[in-house]
């Protein structure tokens, strides 16, 4: 997942929505030291001020908002990020967290999400979003990991799921744990 999405990330303003712990930030800061040689501006929003005290460290400035009401003018990030968000909020608001993602970027939207078979399986998480919901929008989708049902503790099917089933699902998210969507804004905006 994390090379599918620091691939993804253009440019060197970056928005991190639904930030947490700051996982992202640490890991876009980073990989942009040592590959890029250049520094991003990133900035973290998320809902909870418990988190956002703690990475207020890696980022360049936090704020506290909800990704379904970004406070930011059209076009003001190169690249907005929100992973594991859609699946925490309510169906018709993850269409407003896209809409809003889309409105402040000006070159790529990364949207990831866990499998529907995993959504179910954890309370917090409210909505489900198949690779054909952001396939409708025009994002580009890809799956990481192989199916969680398959786990096992037998080594044999372990190797079969992490270097068959997972590469597989790149290009086939649907038998992915987790769904990535990206899409490329048109420059002409």
């Amino acid at each position: 997942m994390d090379e599918v999405i620091l691939k993804s990330v253009k440019g060197r303003k970056v928005l991190d929505v639904g930030c947490g712990l700051g996982k992202w930030g640490h890991l876009i800061k980073t990989h942009y030291a040592t590959i890029r040689r250049e520094e991003p501006e990133i900035i973290g929003i998320d809902v909870s001020l418990a988190y956002l005290h703690k990475s207020a460290i890696i980022y360049d400035d936090v704020v506290n908002c909800s990704g379904t009401h970004l406070p930011f003018r059209e076009n003001s990030f190169d690249t907005v990020l929100a992973s594991e968000v859609i699946e925490h909020i309510p169906r018709h608001d993850g269409y407003k967290l896209i809409l809003e993602c889309e409105r402040v970027a000006r070159k790529v939207v990364i949207i990831t999400t866990p499998s529907p078979r995993t959504v179910w399986s954890s309370p917090e998480h409210i909505s489900l979003w198949r690779p054909s919901d952001f396939r409708k929008l025009r994002y580009k989708v890809y799956g990481v990991r192989g199916y969680p049902r398959l786990a096992s503790k037998n080594i044999l099917i372990q190797l079969l799921i992490a270097f068959v089933v997972g590469p597989l699902s790149l290009w086939f998210p649907e038998i992915g744990s987790i769904t990535i969507a990206v899409k490329f804004l048109s420059s002409a905006r």
